[in-house]
């Protein structure tokens, strides 16, 4: 049920109760059975497993998703609802220079007041619910192990509005990207029990752009399905492959001073090549690289190469 109505089309899941922390093995399972609730609202899974189990639902256009437990025994049937209820949490997104609405783009939407974390490690998962509705109707629910904490992604609609449902009381953050954009964090949104939030407008630079390609430095072909990562002065460092012609293309940055490197294959290996950017917003700049024969040794005395994140 959401807002006292039943609702059509809802995803729900079954699972295992998690028996606390991270549950991996859970990751890998997808998260249990999974069926989508009628037009009265309801859902059943049969031979389901015996002990306790938690169900999961999603609602396209809602802020997370609401969970409950019930316990299965062997020849019985057990019954359990779920409730969704809240606030709405509209917004828009527009060109901080020009004042254009900003279409198509990813806003997420997190419990807690502080900023991502800008650590490059993290293990994730994410399922997409899809609808009609303000903003496309549509989430995504991701879990980060790094972060501890599930959050919700939507995208604007063509106006550049946004709309995120049932959202619970407490602080939350909103934030955009990746895209052109550079990515912007709201500051905290303050939800209250019987409140409707203020309206959220994301302000958004158009990001730089730095692309490329990678040649072997011998004999000067091209390199292809090579990792070239992108370090700024904070935050993560972001990662990609040069495809057939040996290009490769990072957008949405931010203005500042970055490394860039191209990562040698294989379980220690280092970086076969690094340069030094400096970008402004905006700008579009290339920069073609060669690699060395040798890695090169990072400025930390590392040539530890093998990486993970997004």
């Amino acid at each position: 049920l959401a807002g006292g109505q039943p609702v059509e089309g809802a995803t729900v899941r079954l699972s295992q109760a998690s028996q606390g922390g991270f549950d991996f093995r859970r990751m890998m399972r997808g998260g249990g059975e999974r069926v989508v609730t009628d037009v009265f609202g309801r859902f059943v899974f049969e031979d389901a497993e015996v002990g306790e189990m938690e169900l999961s639902a999603t609602v396209p256009g809602s802020a997370l998703p609401e969970t409950a437990l019930v316990e299965t025994a062997s020849g019985t049937t057990a019954r359990a609802d779920i409730f969704f209820d809240g606030a709405t949490l509209s917004g828009r997104v527009v060109d901080k220079e020009t004042g254009v609405p900003v279409p198509d783009l990813m806003v997420t939407i997190a419990p807690g007041s502080e900023d991502p974390p800008t650590s490059t490690s993290e293990v994730s998962m994410s399922f997409s619910i899809g609808g009609a509705g303000p903003g496309n109707g549509s989430s995504r629910f991701q879990f980060n192990s790094s972060e501890g904490r599930s959050e919700s992604t939507v995208r604007t609609d063509g106006k550049g509005n946004f709309e995120v449902r049932y959202v619970k009381p407490g602080e939350w953050t909103v934030r955009t990207g990746p895209s052109a954009y550079v990515s912007a964090t709201s500051d905290a949104v303050s939800v209250t029990e019987g409140s409707t939030p203020r309206e959220v407008v994301m302000k958004v630079d158009r990001g730089a752009v730095l692309e490329g390609k990678v040649f072997e430095g011998i004999s000067g072909n091209v390199m292809t399905g090579m990792m070239v990562r992108l370090q700024g002065d904070v935050g993560r460092a972001r990662m990609e492959s040069t495809g057939e012609m040996g290009g490769y293309r990072f957008e949405g940055l931010d203005g500042g001073v970055y490394t860039l490197s191209v990562m040698g294959s294989g379980w220690g290996s280092g970086a076969l090549a690094q340069e030094e950017v400096m970008l402004e917003l905006g700008e579009i700049q290339n920069l073609d690289v060669a690699t060395s024969e040798e890695p090169i040794e990072e400025e930390d005395g590392s040539s530890f190469g093998f990486f993970f994140g997004r």
